[in-house]
């Protein structure tokens, strides 16, 4: 890649472009970047050079996010970009929806002529390691275990050992526990565990806890991977909007003013 100068890859178009599903609009030819951490790659230099890596949204009014970073010393470096990097605020993560182009513009800092070397551009589920759950909040009957199938994912090009283990708080009701609490892992391989949450009998109907899993990569607890689970005790259904003494009240209103 010649500097100052730009690389894209972008989604080729498919049939039916622009279309509408409810409220909102989509696009065939993207595609959803939210499951993952961020981008990586790996990039060549003989000095300091300014990268900026813009995504670039499929919508009708272009919008983008960036995020520019300095990579400085000769050999090849790796850059991992997780969307906290980029100009959006977290709360409009769902941006990440559909995604239609990436795009890398680079420049030396001292602005001459030279080039730029790429590889292994890709996209992330975590700086290390992984942890990916379909189904985070549960709830289980006083006294009984909720259960979770977690995926333990290894996010680089080597072998690593993965321990996993929960953030206490202080003062947690419920007991978790995961199995197996150690797990190794080649080079972008995934394996299962299972995280059981014990409810005990004390916690009143509704009452829940949050669980924080973190799985550490080959001892480097400073880039631990982070997994949320809520855990309740069980309600008897409907409970969306009453409780069950609630919904009595409103049939017997319902009896007496016909």
């Amino acid at each position: 890649m010649k500097l100052p100068g730009e690389a894209a890859f972008r989604y080729p178009d498919d049939e039916r472009g622009f279309y509408k599903h409810g409220f909102r609009t989509f696009n065939d030819g993207a595609r959803d970047w939210r499951p993952f951490y961020g981008v990586q790659m790996e990039v060549r230099a003989d000095e300091s050079v300014e990268l900026t890596t813009s995504v670039l949204g499929a919508n009708e009014k272009g919008n983008s996010i960036a995020a520019k970073t300095m990579i400085a010393g000769s050999g090849w470096q790796r850059v991992t970009l997780p969307w906290t990097a980029f100009d959006v605020p977290v709360a409009r993560r769902g941006w990440l929806l559909s995604v239609k182009e990436l795009r890398l513009d680079a420049r030396f800092e001292r602005e001459h002529a030279g080039s730029l070397a790429i590889r292994n551009v890709k996209l992330v589920r975590g700086p290390a390691a992984s942890l990916e759950c379909a189904l985070r909040g549960k709830s289980a009957k006083p006294g009984g275990v909720a259960e979770y199938a977690v995926t333990v994912g290894n996010c680089t090009d080597g072998p690593q050992s993965v321990s996993l283990n929960f953030v206490h708080y202080g003062w947690e009701a419920m007991e978790a526990s995961v199995e197996p609490a150690t797990v190794s892992l080649a080079a972008g391989e995934t394996k299962n565990v299972t995280v059981r949450v014990q409810v005990p009998d004390r916690i009143p109907a509704g009452g829940h806890e949050k669980q924080t899993l973190q799985a550490i990569a080959n001892g480097g607890a400073a880039q631990a991977a982070t997994l949320g689970l809520i855990t309740a005790s069980e309600m008897p259904h409907p409970y969306v909007l009453l409780t069950t003494t609630r919904w009595d009240e409103v049939r017997a209103k319902v009896k007496k003013y016909p």
